[in-house]
C-alpha cells in the first residue's frame, strides 16, 4: 500500500492485490461499504503518518479499479465546516445559452442589485457558469436563479470544478459587463 498526501485534506492511496489480501478486500466487489471498512481501520495510521484526520470528517471518495489494484482518493471535509452550509453566500448560475443568461442579469440587477457583491463569468464547452457572491437573499435568489438556469451551490468542490474546468472571461462586475453589452 502506498499513501501520498495531496494536500492538508486530501489523499491518495494505491492498493495492490497483496494489499487486498491484507485487509480482506475481494478486489472484484470494490464497493463503498468496503472502502468505508478499509478506510476505518487505516485511519489512525494516516492521522499518524501524513497529520490528515479523516475520523469525524465528512469524506469525498473516488475509487478507481483494476484487476489487481486500485486507487482511492480521499478528500475530508471537517464537521465543523460542513455544518456551516446555510450560511452559504455564493452560488453558481450553469446556462446553456447566452440570451438566457443576457435575460437573467437584466432582471436580477433590477430586483437584487444592493444584494449582489460580486459575479465572475466562465464558459466551458457547453454552457456558461455565472458566480455570484451575495450579500444577503440567498433563499430569494437562488429561487429566482431555478427558473432560468441550473443552480449550484458554490461549495469547495464546485468552486473547484469551475476553476479548473471552465475559463474565467470576466473577473469582477461580470453582471454590468453583460449588461453593459447589451446597451451598445
Amino acid at each position: 500500500m502506498t499513501i501520498n498526501k495531496l494536500s492538508d485534506s486530501a489523499l491518495k492511496i494505491y492498493l495492490d492485490d497483496n494489499d487486498f489480501q491484507t485487509y480482506s478486500i475481494d478486489s472484484s466487489e470494490i464497493n463503498i461499504r468496503t472502502v468505508k471498512k478499509f478506510l476505518f481501520k487505516i485511519s489512525s495510521d494516516i492521522s499518524e503518518m501524513l497529520n490528515i484526520n479523516i475520523n469525524n470528517s465528512k469524506l469525498y471518495v473516488e475509487v478507481f479499479s483494476r484487476k489487481n489494484s486500485c486507487i482511492i482518493f480521499v478528500s475530508s471535509v471537517p464537521e465543523f465546516q460542513t455544518e456551516q452550509k446555510n450560511q452559504v453566500t455564493a452560488l453558481i448560475c450553469e446556462f446553456s445559452d447566452y440570451c438566457t443568461l443576457e435575460s437573467f442579469c437584466r432582471t436580477l440587477n433590477a430586483l437584487y442589485k444592493s444584494s449582489v457583491k460580486k459575479s465572475s463569468l466562465y464558459c466551458g464547452l457547453y454552457n456558461i457558469r455565472l458566480v455570484l457572491e451575495l450579500s444577503d437573499d440567498y433563499d430569494n435568489i437562488r429561487y429566482f436563479a431555478s427558473g432560468y438556469c441550473n443552480v449550484i451551490d458554490s461549495d469547495m468542490i464546485n468552486s473547484s470544478v469551475t476553476n479548473e474546468y471552465y475559463k474565467a472571461v470576466i473577473s469582477e462586475n461580470a453582471i454590468m459587463e453583460i449588461l453593459s453589452g447589451i446597451s451598445k
